[in-house]
């Protein structure tokens, strides 16, 4: 898999392509320049040389004397660029030839001009003398090119070892850039990540008085009062949390006794009712009253065993629906109130929860809506799924809860009822949480909805299907 360029070498990468494009762009302009000049100083040359020899071999060919041609000829051997010629006359006739017939080749009209006193053809000059002007041919004359390539490939080697020279120094310079530049900043760049995390460590770079320099006191110091700043925080927390588990305790201690108080008058009254008593009817009365105060008194104390140390759950896969009907099957054996509970889950997703455990929410769930009936109660149970989530709700018809306590009712110890811990919905919110699941709740006071508990949770169906692909 390949690995993605990080931010500076991109930036790196990108200035030096642009660098390198735009010396190879100018080094192009500069080379097509000088091969323009080149080339047209070469053909002017070849020019001026052709006018020459014409105007030179006009009378040999005149007179039609070869030998006389080729001495001619002979004299513009030397030049480096001349190469070959044909001659040939004004029947297209070859005259002479010499030399190799290759290269640039540049073509001249041959004439002659003498003096006439008769009809032929005649042009006048400036002095008006009357001069016969004949056509005696063509010459092509040959230039050879190899000299002239040879300096353009030597213009265009250095002009490309130069080119390869500045790229190079742009290479090395940004490299020494990166030292001196980019090392700084990737080490900042570590340093702020260490600090988020909580690693206050000061970042250490050699000393300079640039902004770089500047930056990384900065940061050093905030990073010095950020240490200031958690060691103040750490001795009011231990402070606060010394107070809040006094006043925890407090509160628990104040709890339990007003808990266990009415239970225990209860049964201490009834019990010294019942070793006077000799009536069998009210015997069984008052050891009614005995067994249901200290049934009281062991939810009592579950609830708070509950609450201060919580089971460790052994989440294993449930269908919801089958899950909720035997939650429900197993509350309805309980409760002697009236009230209707029906389950509209027909949801055949599946949770990972500790059955027990979760039982106990749902359980929670139910005796606080009935607590709340004064009369004939309603529960609905219903499921709706989203994406790789279900939701577990439960509503009821009951009076609802005030909107300025339903902020507080997951909290400990927290309750509206003349009776009852105030644990109840605050177990629900732990052991939702242990199933690293969601609960909230929405209300409204004489609301026809009544209160309603929605349970978020993850389909383990959805996690294995995932696994397995």
């Amino acid at each position: 898999m390949a690995t993605k360029l990080k931010l500076t070498a991109k930036i790196i990468i990108l200035i030096i392509s642009t660098i390198s494009l735009a010396i190879l762009i100018l080094s192009f302009l500069y080379f097509r320049d000088v091969k323009t000049a080149l080339d047209n100083e070469f053909k002017q040359r070849c020019s001026d040389i052709s006018i020459r020899l014409s105007e030179d071999v006009s009378y040999p060919v005149y007179v039609k004397n070869r030998l006389l041609i080729k001495r001619t000829v002979s004299q513009y051997k030397s030049l480096t660029d001349f190469s070959g010629i044909i001659i040939k006359d004004k029947n297209n006739k070859n005259l002479f030839k010499w030399g190799t017939l290759d290269g640039y080749n540049v073509k001249k009209e041959l004439f002659f001009k003498s003096s006439v006193n008769k009809n032929s053809y005649f042009i006048g000059d400036e002095n008006d003398k009357i001069f016969k002007v004949e056509h005696l041919g063509e010459a092509s004359i040959y230039f050879s090119e190899k000299s002239h390539y040879q300096l353009l490939n030597q213009i265009r080697n250095k002009l490309l070892f130069l080119t390869l020279i500045v790229l190079f120094s742009v290479v090395v310079s940004f490299y020494l850039s990166s030292k001196t530049i980019i090392d700084p900043i990737i080490i900042i760049k570590k340093g702020i990540e260490n600090i988020e995390k909580g690693d206050l460590k000061e970042i250490y770079i050699k000393p300079r008085d640039d902004e770089i320099g500047e930056l990384v006191k900065a940061i050093n110091k905030m990073v010095n009062s950020l240490k200031e700043a958690n060691i103040k925080i750490e001795e009011s927390y231990k402070e606060l949390n010394r107070k809040d588990k006094l006043a925890y305790l407090g509160r628990l201690s104040a709890t339990i006794a007003h808990e266990m108080k009415n239970p225990l008058g209860i049964i201490h009254s009834s019990a010294q009712m019942l070793s006077k008593e000799k009536d069998p009817e009210k015997v069984r009365e008052l050891t009614r009253f005995i067994l249901e105060e200290t049934k009281r008194l062991d939810n009592v104390i579950k609830e708070f065993l509950q609450f201060a140390k919580p089971t460790k759950i052994n989440p294993q896969s449930y269908k919801v629906k089958e899950l909720i009907e035997r939650i429900i099957l197993f509350w309805e054996m309980r409760v002697d109130q009236p009230v209707t509970i029906t389950n509209k889950c027909l949801s055949n997703s599946q949770i990972s929860v500790d059955r027990e455990i979760f039982s106990q929410a749902l359980l929670n769930l139910f005796n606080n809506a009935l607590e709340s009936f004064s009369g004939e109660g309603k529960i609905d149970v219903s499921c709706m799924e989203k994406n790789d989530y279900i939701s577990i709700i439960v509503s009821d018809n009951g009076p609802g809860i005030n909107d300025e306590n339903l902020d507080k009712i997951f909290e400990p110890f927290f309750t509206t009822k003349t009776t009852g811990t105030g644990l109840g919905l605050s177990i629900v919110y732990d052991i939702v949480k242990e199933h690293d699941g969601k609960i909230v709740v929405k209300s409204g006071t004489n609301n026809k909805t009544g209160t309603i508990f929605e349970i978020i949770l993850r389909r383990s169906d959805i996690e294995e299907k995932n696994t397995n692909s």
